[in-house]
């Protein structure tokens, strides 16, 4: 956390941030939606692991399934009638559901604070061993690029410039976020995939994320109830976010070779590998590659380039 904060006091992740081709951010957008689709579609068992084919369809008669596919059918309704808190009225059908059927247990108690647990729990004496540098080395490099491709993306479906000076100001916010939220022994707080349901539903400005902060805030108290809502309760909503990210692909110029190749690989890189660091990193190694072996190599800037070489040593060489 303090590292990302150098970093971004330094400018170093504003710097990484504007190096990312447009072709590769509106790919990442896109592949962030697969990725959350995807994830609503395994938390929903309607996509399964398989052992022969990789992922194979689930029963669509299990009552995860049923409860997902009739809510997402009820968000769409309810997007398409203009009704604001469709992704919310979704969720809460499914909740209701279960609790109806039996399958979700309602909470003994409405109200009640979780209990803390790690907070501020240190060791410092780790710090001083040599074996926790590649540790956070590890989680710095994983971070620092799934939150850069996060940004990207979203930016890229708000139709955001990357070097917008409100860019700037969310990654600071980001760093303070990581190393406080450490403090408190949560996991690590950054920019989250989940942000673009609030872009689905129309939110533009940070207003929205400090009415979701303050809701969070205010949520702590309804831990048992939230406690209770399961997983396949919010996965209609990530299937629908998925599909209104996905949008962004009609601004890559599929017809141009070395602009349709690196978008592609990172398009699908990122559901495949289950990460949106490795799906970016394919990505960008690509797009170096083809651009230096084809005589187009002043497309390829200096930050680009290091971002590379980092994506080659983590693959290669970590």
């Amino acid at each position: 956390g303090v590292v990302f904060l150098m970093l971004a006091l330094v400018g170093a992740r504003r710097a990484i941030l504007r190096a990312i081709p447009a072709t590769l951010a509106y790919a990442i957008s896109a592949g962030i939606g697969l990725f959350i689709a995807l994830i609503g579609l395994k938390n929903a068992h309607i996509i399964v692991s398989n052992a022969n084919t990789l992922v194979a369809l689930g029963d669509l008669k299990s009552f995860e399934a049923v409860v997902t596919i009739a809510s997402l059918i009820l968000t769409g309704i309810l997007v398409a009638k203009k009704v604001a808190p469709a992704l919310l009225l979704g969720i809460a059908f499914a909740e209701v559901v279960g609790v109806a059927c039996g399958k979700v247990a309602f909470p003994e108690k409405l109200l009640g604070f979780p209990q803390p647990t790690a907070a501020f729990q240190l060791d410092f004496a780790s710090i001083l061993t040599a074996s926790i540098v590649p540790v956070v080395l590890a989680f710095l490099i994983v971070d620092i690029f799934d939150t850069v491709g996060t940004l990207s993306g979203l930016c890229a479906r708000l139709g955001v410039s990357l070097s917008d000076s409100k860019v700037e100001k969310a990654l600071t916010a980001d760093a303070v976020g990581t190393t406080v939220g450490s403090l408190l022994g949560t996991s690590t707080v950054t920019t989250y995939i989940e942000s673009a349901s609030g872009v689905a539903t129309g939110g533009r400005t940070g207003v929205t994320a400090i009415t979701v902060a303050l809701l969070f805030l205010l949520s702590t108290f309804l831990h048992p109830l939230i406690s209770a809502v399961p997983d396949f309760a919010t996965s209609a909503a990530l299937i629908y976010v998925g599909g209104f990210m996905l949008l962004a692909v009609k601004r890559i110029n599929w017809e141009e070779p070395l602009d349709m190749l690196p978008a592609f690989i990172t398009l699908i890189g990122i559901p495949l590998t289950f990460s949106i660091s490795d799906g970016m990193g394919l990505g960008f190694l690509t797009y170096t590659a083809t651009r230096l072996f084809t005589g187009r190599w002043r497309e390829i800037n200096l930050p680009l380039v290091l971002i590379t070489a980092v994506f080659l040593f983590k693959f290669f060489l970590w």
